[in-house]
């Protein structure tokens, strides 16, 4: 009777866990670091760690190289089932850009060069091509990598407009109004979005508040596509002179 109850008051809990990347896909060898503890664990193939549970909070950071590091956290009480936690690491972005999170993989938002057609009275700003990124959801989830810090990204009025084509308009010339060719996409209704920083200082994510009806969107940095911008500013870095379009299918 006395074994038995030793083996009772002896017997440990463990918090088990798992480490995937956005699409559920395990990451083997990522460093799980627990709160207090001092010897990170390393995930197997399966993505899955364990720790001796501790009462209270438990907190954990992990990281990977390649991906962007992430915290997640529990609480937990003696007595209750052994407790879990699933911790998802987004892929470090190659390079500066929007990146749509697709179904597998992140696909870079090309930037496209902004063209102007104007006369002494009128000035119009848009895009001559829309780049290839075709979107089949309503709610895309982009990452966004940058050199700007998150202080520095609020000052440049980042916006996402749907874009509508203009083939032909009229300009006022010395004789009169006088048709002319466009063939460009110009921005049109404004679509709100949050944008928060991910685990590095570079990283950050963008989600839409509202579903996208179909059709051409383009994020841009201080208006650069309205038609009072210098689009000839040297205060912007060179990738947010651009126009960075997609289509909601």
């Amino acid at each position: 009777m006395l074994s038995f109850l030793f083996f009772a008051c002896s017997t440990e809990t463990n918090v088990s866990g798992t480490v995937q990347d956005i699409w559920s896909k395990p990451i083997e060898g990522s460093e799980v670091y627990m709160k207090d503890v001092e010897k990170p664990a390393k995930t197997s193939s399966s993505g899955s760690f364990s720790f001796l549970a501790r009462e209270g909070s438990m907190g954990f950071r992990v990281s990977k190289e390649g991906y962007i590091p992430n915290t997640g956290k529990l609480d937990y009480k003696k007595g209750e089932p052994a407790p879990s936690i699933n911790i998802q690491l987004y892929p470090t972005a190659e390079k500066n850009g929007f990146w749509y999170i697709g179904e597998k993989k992140y696909q870079l938002v090309d930037a496209q060069k902004i063209f102007k057609k104007e006369s002494n009275a009128r000035r119009i700003l848009g895009l001559y091509d829309v780049g290839s990124i075709k979107i089949k959801k309503n709610k895309p989830v982009f990452v966004f990598r940058t050199t700007l810090r998150k202080e520095q990204l609020s000052q440049l009025d980042l916006e996402l407009h749907s874009l509508r084509f203009i083939d032909k308009t009229n300009f006022n010339a010395l004789t009169g109004p006088q048709e002319v060719d466009i063939d460009l996409w110009v921005p049109d209704t404004q679509a709100a979005f949050d944008i928060r920083k991910l685990g590095t200082e570079d990283h950050f994510l963008i989600e839409l508040r509202e579903e996208l009806q179909p059709g051409v969107y383009a994020f841009h940095s201080q208006g650069v596509l309205s038609d009072e911008a210098n689009i000839n500013t040297k205060d912007l870095p060179k990738e947010l002179l651009m126009g960075f379009p997609f289509e909601v299918k």
